[in-house]
């Protein structure tokens, strides 16, 4: 699983253009029979989620507290995701975008994957599985104005059908260190100016 970080204009990455990195999807979900969720002839409706550190999947109100978490790729990442009807569950686009208002930097995971049903109509992400969220990274911090934990942060979410339905909702949310065994390693890398390779040993 790759993800794409990404350094630019918040308009060109909801949009989808490259600035120096290797933005990639994953191939669509092969096999995937599931039945359309909800109406098709009506707009998707999403609710967004995220996993909390058991990988749990938790509702996400506007200006919520969300967890970053160290992923096996390294770093820090927050998952998020979104339950959501009306639409195929196969071979959805999901994506995640950051932004600090401040400087208007952004970072940026886009994936293709599935919507699980519910059994309500709806669908979506998997407890435990990081595949079916948005990975978006945050720390090492060489891009937001200030220390990253309690900053207030735009978050963007967008989802698109095989079939081309999308829909897209924004909130702000607070991310923080929620790891206790890697809470300061956390505070180190994520504060203002971290410089990638220092020693966080002594914080």
């Amino acid at each position: 699983m790759r993800f794409v970080v990404g350094s630019v204009a918040f308009a060109a990455a909801l949009f989808g253009a490259s600035c120096g990195g290797d933005e990639t999807t994953e191939t669509p979900i092969a096999g995937c029979t599931l039945a359309p969720l909800g109406d098709l002839a009506k707009p998707i409706e999403m609710e967004l989620v995220y996993l909390d550190t058991a990988k749990k999947i938790q509702p996400l109100q506007d200006g919520g507290a969300l967890p970053m978490i160290v992923p096996p790729q390294g770093g820090w990442v927050v998952f998020v995701g979104a339950r959501a009807t009306n639409l195929e569950p196969c071979g959805v686009t999901v994506k995640g975008v950051l932004r600090d208002a401040n400087n208007q930097q952004v970072r940026v995971d886009e994936r293709t994957t599935k919507l699980v049903p519910t059994g309500d109509g709806w669908g979506g992400p998997v407890d435990e599985d990081i595949s079916t969220v948005a990975n978006v990274p945050t720390c090492p911090n060489q891009w937001a104005s200030q220390a990253i934990p309690g900053l207030p942060i735009e978050l963007t979410y967008s989802i698109t059908d095989r079939d081309g339905r999308t829909a897209s909702k924004s909130i702000n949310v607070i991310p923080e260190c929620a790891e206790p065994p890697f809470k300061n390693a956390c505070l180190c890398q994520c504060k203002k100016d971290y410089v990638l390779g220092e020693s966080c040993l002594a914080q």
